[in-house]
């Protein structure tokens, strides 16, 4: 399932390196004790509220989102419904790129997120 939110997992070194090979016993115990947090973590009612783009829009921080334009698992519109409830915020999407930006296209994360920071004048 978690290689089906890549966009290529073939093509990110971050997939092969962590996902595509058998794991140690020390990173299959990390891989359980995360999926007991996620397990934790997503049961709360506000994970999967519908009402959380109205709180979004108390965000008084400049905002990116940065987002895969193949995410199988949230699809784009979310993506323009955060941006529009986030005053001022501002999206950067990133084509060939699942759900997992920061791991399959690092160079263009990183790029977005500097670009992002750097100062305006």
């Amino acid at each position: 399932a978690f290689a089906r939110s890549f966009y290529d997992g073939a093509k990110s070194p971050e997939y092969a390196q962590y996902y595509d090979r058998p794991w140690t016993a020390e990173e299959e115990a990390q891989a359980e004790q995360n999926r007991e947090m996620a397990a934790r973590l997503f049961w709360k009612p506000y994970m999967r509220s519908h009402t959380l783009a109205g709180l979004l829009g108390g965000i008084a921080t400049p905002t990116l989102v940065v987002w895969g334009r193949e995410d199988a698992i949230i699809p784009l519109e979310v993506c323009d419904r955060y941006v529009r409830a986030i005053p001022g915020a501002t999206a950067t999407v990133l084509d060939r790129c699942g759900h997992m930006p920061e791991m399959e296209r690092p160079e263009a994360f990183v790029r977005a997120v500097l670009d992002f920071l750097a100062p305006r004048g």
